[in-house]
């Protein structure tokens, strides 16, 4: 398929799949939720950077969870201003879709910020439980070691997604009609090399990382509860509620690609 062809698709109105008071009630209660989340990793990334900055910037944890609020960020905005507005506000679909007949470039940046970010996220995941299990494993060693490993850390973050999403740079985006608004899909340039694939393979290794570093993590400060400060105790504790939280996502994505496969 040339890059140049038109894929024109034609916004659903059948009365019998599109339900344009109760899409509005759910993108209504979706953009609620996210927009609380949104204001949230605003208010930690503002007390890691300005207001409590000097407290922070030495820490490692908290410089790998300000780039994981950063790509949550950015995940959220790509799905309350364009992602799920346009799947759920069906009377916008007729009026934005002769925009996107033809490739965007917008339509596949927003397709890949939304999927950079998730594999960034893994990858911070990996990070943020390795930075917990060293606290408790070397809390003598723990501070030199990260101050080493965190601007790698860092580089991790920002370019190993890009392991994932390289088919889908050089991949033709296109929109397509869902229920009463559309959606972004792609045709893939290299076959083989799914985005399934993929998101499988950053998915179960994080899963993975977050299993055994947690479980290490809770082991140690259960036998071991005199060995770190009581700071480090708590923010240990935190960190096992952000991997619980990381286990649902995961598992919830695991789901969807083993319906999807993209």
């Amino acid at each position: 398929m040339s890059t140049n062809d038109s894929m024109p698709f034609e916004c659903s109105t059948n009365p019998d799949t599109v339900f344009p008071v109760l899409d509005l009630f759910l993108y209504f209660i979706t953009f609620s939720y996210l927009s609380v989340g949104l204001l949230l990793h605003g208010a930690i990334l503002r007390m890691i950077f300005y207001s409590q900055r000097k407290v922070f910037k030495e820490n490692s944890f908290f410089q790998i969870y300000a780039m994981d609020s950063i790509m949550s960020i950015l995940l959220i905005l790509d799905d309350i201003l364009f992602n799920r507005l346009f799947l759920f506000v069906s009377p916008l679909c007729s009026l934005v879709a002769p925009f996107f007949y033809t490739p965007s470039i917008l339509l596949k940046l927003i397709y890949l910020i939304l999927h950079y970010t998730r594999f960034s996220k893994s990858i911070a995941q990996i990070l943020m439980v390795l930075n917990r299990m060293s606290c408790v494993l070397t809390p003598a060693n723990y501070d030199p070691l990260w101050r080493r490993i965190t601007p790698i850390a860092r580089v991790l973050v920002a370019f190993l997604p890009f392991g994932g999403i390289w088919n889908l740079i050089i991949s033709h985006v296109y929109g397509q009609s869902i229920r009463g608004g559309f959606a972004i899909n792609y045709k893939r340039a290299v076959q083989w090399a799914a985005l399934s694939l993929f998101q499988s393979i950053y998915i179960s290794t994080a899963l993975f990382f977050t299993v055994i570093c947690t479980s290490v993590t809770v082991y140690k400060l259960y036998f071991l509860p005199d060995r770190i400060k009581t700071a480090e105790k708590a923010l240990c504790v935190t960190s096992f509620f952000i991997s619980i939280t990381f286990l649902f996502v995961a598992a919830t994505q695991v789901g969807q690609l083993k319906v999807g496969g993209a």
